[in-house]
């Protein structure tokens, strides 16, 4: 996939390239982070990292980057203001706009069937970019083809 330039930036990052390195990374690091990985029967791969498998402070911190389509950093430090949460995260992007609306932003409405067999969900980050004719994307100047 490519992205295309917009009027509002000089070249639009493509996210789906940094997100499947990152996703590659936990794949590869799984026992570590201590994630479940598993696959549906069609082939789509599921990573557990908190329903039945442990997961931890770094698979997390690892996601939340994968959430800003790799746009992004996301670093915990120690802190004392909160006796039942003794860390703060730091986040820092070089496209925050990018990184929030076109990675993370649950903005497509989707949904089939009617009654008690119709299905209801909310599409986001790349194939929202790919697949929605929201006037966003063309305000940002980002596209995914």
């Amino acid at each position: 996939m490519t992205s295309k330039a917009g009027k509002n930036s000089n070249a639009t990052p493509d996210i789906t390239v940094p997100v499947q390195e990152r996703v590659a990374a936990l794949r590869a690091n799984s026992a570590a982070l201590r994630l479940a990985l598993d696959a549906l029967p069609n082939g789509t791969a599921l990573i557990d990292a908190g329903i039945n498998a442990r997961g931890g402070l770094e698979a997390g911190r690892l996601i939340a980057e994968i959430c800003m389509g790799g746009l992004g950093t996301v670093t915990l430090q120690p802190m004392s203001r909160f006796a039942r949460w003794p860390w703060q995260l730091h986040v820092h992007s070089s496209n925050p706009v990018v990184a929030c609306l076109a990675s993370q932003y649950a903005g497509w409405s989707l949904n089939h069937g009617e009654g008690k067999q119709a299905y209801y969900a909310m599409g986001s980050g790349p194939a929202r970019a790919m697949g929605s004719r929201e006037k966003l994307y063309d305000e940002l100047g980002y596209r995914l083809a």
